[in-house]
């Protein structure tokens, strides 16, 4: 059985992975008229990937205080 805490996490994953996915169907339309919209997308990528990387830093922290 799950705690509510890895709950959360595999919930949080999802809908990070659910939108990156959904940016980039917007970048396969490839419809932008100025380079600074395809940046902006590029950019809330990066930044949602980056938050894997934070979830998982944070993890570790927190068990390493737990113990």
């Amino acid at each position: 059985m799950l705690t509510q805490a890895a709950q959360f996490e595999i919930e949080l994953l999802r809908v990070i992975d659910r939108e990156i996915d959904r940016l980039k169907d917007q970048l396969a339309l490839n419809n932008f008229e100025e380079i600074g919209s395809f940046k902006y997308i590029m950019g809330q990528i990066a930044a949602l990937k980056n938050m894997e990387d934070v979830i998982e830093e944070a993890k570790e922290k927190s068990a390493q205080r737990n113990r």
